[in-house]
């Protein structure tokens, strides 16, 4: 598929979704089957999580960040985001194994996991300076003047499997569509998410992410060190955070205020 026929191909499947009500939906054309994540797809889906942030997120390589230290995190949250319905689990539709997860939060839940999975990793010294960079971020969304946190989705964590037979089918557009589609669904007005890698912050902006807060990573010091310069070198530059506006209402509030703190 061209660029321009997979972002039509994904912008069908996503409205297919929100406008369906089911919990799942199948993109025959890649044979990936996407649904609402259950207590059942948890330790899968956080093992994959766990495998996706410790092997492509830099910002948790350049930490030393294990698959180990972070799988009970990876849970923790996947037990909160499927209470909540607002999650999404990608699977091969020959294999059944999860190839893909968006894990969603409200706002409120967010910040509860974030301050227990603080207060738990404490010894972890390793994933601290990671903790603090997005509450710096969070704590900006806060001062927006339309900011509701009861009306407010997190997409916090993204992953896809890595490979040839995955490659292409778009599998981290649609599950992020999707969350998207379910938080309308559920009432929500806003989606948060946080990106460090270049090229995503570029599709943020191009599938119409509005840009709140950049925290540059030349800057960025926790201790006294700058723990993150070793990513200027691969060409990570900052991590920001992006709000996306899931109703007529929610886009009229942000764009009469102030999008960018």
């Amino acid at each position: 598929m061209t660029e321009d026929k997979t972002v039509q191909h994904v912008k069908r499947i996503v409205h297919q979704f929100r406008n369906s009500h089911a919990s799942f939906i199948i993109d025959h054309h890649h044979g990936i089957g996407y649904s609402i994540m259950e207590k059942d797809d948890i330790d899968e889906a956080a093992n994959v999580l766990a495998m996706a942030f410790t092997q492509q997120n830099e910002m948790y390589k350049c930490r030393g960040i294990t698959f180990d230290d972070y799988v009970e995190i990876a849970s923790h949250e996947c037990r909160i985001s499927a209470e909540e319905k607002l999650s999404i689990v990608a699977r091969d539709t020959e294999t059944n194994q999860i190839v893909g997860v968006a894990a969603g939060y409200s706002y409120t839940k967010a910040i509860q996991a974030f301050d227990a999975n603080n207060a738990e990793n404490k010894h972890m010294e390793a994933i601290e300076p990671i903790m603090d960079c997005m509450l710096q971020l969070y704590e900006k969304v806060e001062q927006m003047p339309s900011f509701n946190p009861h009306k407010t989705v997190i997409m916090d964590d993204l992953a896809c499997v890595q490979g040839v037979k995955y490659a292409g089918k778009a599998i981290g557009f649609i599950c992020g569509g999707l969350i998207r589609a379910v938080s309308a669904r559920n009432g929500y007005s806003y989606l948060l998410t946080v990106a460090i890698n270049p090229v995503m912050q570029r599709r943020a902006h191009a599938i119409g992410y509005k840009l709140i807060h950049s925290i540059n990573f030349d800057e960025y010091t926790y201790k006294g060190q700058k723990v993150f310069h070793e990513l200027l070198d691969q060409g990570y530059y900052r991590a920001q955070i992006f709000i996306y506006y899931l109703n007529e209402e929610s886009n009229r509030l942000g764009s009469s205020s102030q999008a960018k703190l």
